[in-house]
């Protein structure tokens, strides 16, 4: 392919044969391969690392005193019961 020079930075940026590090090199993958194979890399990468958004959830949940709740005790209470969408 020819081009002129200014735009060899972004060839760079754009190419798919360009050979760059995996996107878990901070996690540790050493890994250098052509952008064009970065998903299938990214399925079996050695470094790859599952994050959790619901980390702060659990810990917050884990510092409250459990209560323990006896199925089906008062769901009918409030529920008028010759309601026909309510099934007792």
């Amino acid at each position: 392919m020819r081009f002129h020079a200014c735009k060899l930075d972004e060839h760079d940026l754009l190419c798919s044969h360009v050979r760059v590090e995996c996107l878990n090199k901070v996690y540790g993958c050493p890994h250098t391969l052509p952008r064009h194979a970065m998903s299938r890399h990214l399925t079996q990468c050695p470094a790859s690392v599952v994050v959790c958004g619901c980390e702060r959830n659990r810990w917050l949940a884990a510092t409250r005193p459990r209560e323990t709740i006896a199925p089906h005790s008062g769901y009918t209470k409030n529920f008028n019961t010759s309601d026909l969408g309510v099934v007792t």
